[in-house]
């Protein structure tokens, strides 16, 4: 009797943490700051980033995700004056596969290295290298409140758009 009390309160005490941690990454909350540098090695700042809305996209640059950066630069190149979008690399300090993917596809966008995934981690609360977390888009309005999370490749391209007008039109992403 007393192994089956100890299994229910370890399991209740899981099921407890993961609802915090769940919590703590849930929408709705202000995007931490942070500072990356680009491929350029230009530093951006995201608390520098006035009067726009925000897209953080943590990618490890895998297949999926190379075949529908042309999607995210399309949005870009569309809605660039309202929205800007932060690819964040998941491969740790490896630039030249970045920057190889940048320059086939052609992507215009900012990509930021996040060398030790501090950044990563403080956004989905974890980091394992050369992997994207199940979390891996912050859709951040102007105010810099992070108002949808979701995991891209796995949105279609109507999906973004349409996260990307509520975002620019001031209502909460659904």
């Amino acid at each position: 009797m007393r192994i089956k009390k100890t299994i229910f309160i370890l399991v209740i005490s899981l099921l407890l943490w993961n609802c915090l941690k769940a919590k703590e990454q849930s929408s709705n909350r202000i995007a931490p700051s942070f500072s990356l540098k680009e491929l350029t090695g230009k530093k951006v700042i995201l608390k520098d980033i006035k009067n726009k809305s925000v897209i953080i996209w943590f990618t490890n640059l895998c297949g999926g995700c190379q075949a529908n950066m042309p999607t995210l630069e399309k949005m870009y190149k569309q809605y660039k004056k309202s929205v800007e979008i932060l690819a964040i690399s998941q491969l740790g300090k490896d630039t030249v596969t970045v920057k190889k993917a940048v320059k086939e596809l052609k992507i215009t966008f900012p990509f930021l290295i996040d060398p030790d995934g501090k950044v990563c981690k403080l956004y989905s609360g974890e980091y394992v290298s050369n992997t994207c977390p199940l979390n891996n888009i912050y859709f951040i309005d102007k105010n810099g409140i992070i108002r949808d999370i979701s995991h891209y490749p796995g949105l279609s391209k109507e999906e973004l758009e349409g996260k990307i007008k509520i975002l620019i039109t001031g209502g909460i992403v659904k």
